[in-house]
């Protein structure tokens, strides 16, 4: 099975090392990121999840791209929300993952195709790649660690227990 790339950016990694799932995350994409979010989300060696991330690239499970083309972008945005829809055009990726507010309204603007980290959690409940207790306490680990407002996290909670009672 060929697995589709998508381009990830430096907030969304660190979110899904910390609610545990990036092991679910290279299994299903390859995932790829810019230079720059290489080192936004390895840079503090002494945070657990830089750690994790940086085995996941020494053991080429996370791809490091070099952004070739700079491309000029509507909003500004930071440099590494900037790499990372830059190499979605770059590598021919299917997505970004991107949980950035300003960054998703570019993504819009620029019609790239965008997921977000509660989305995330609520497509592997949905082909089984993780069970309801685990979406449900990963999905409640977003809101403690990420900035999503409840009202977000209670619609992908309404979700999966609707899914469950169709």
């Amino acid at each position: 099975m060929v697995k589709i790339s998508i381009s990830v950016d430096a907030s969304s990694l660190i979110l899904i090392t910390k609610i545990g799932l990036l092991n679910e995350l290279c299994h299903t994409f390859n995932i790829i990121v810019s230079e720059s979010v290489y080192h936004e989300s390895t840079n503090y060696s002494e945070y657990n999840d830089a750690k994790i991330i940086k085995e996941y690239i020494n053991n080429k499970r996370i791809f490091v791209k070099k952004v070739n083309k700079r491309q000029k972008f509507i909003l500004d945005l930071g440099e590494g929300e900037k790499q990372v829809l830059e190499l979605y055009t770059q590598e021919k990726a299917k997505a970004v993952l991107i949980d950035d507010k300003k960054a998703i309204k570019g993504c819009k603007y620029h019609k790239i195709n965008y997921i977000t980290s509660p989305y995330l959690v609520y497509y592997f409940y949905k082909k089984k790649i993780i069970n309801k207790n685990k979406a449900i306490l990963s999905l409640k680990s977003l809101e403690e660690f990420g900035r999503y407002k409840a009202d977000i996290i209670g619609f992908y909670l309404l979700k999966i227990t609707d899914q469950e009672n169709a």
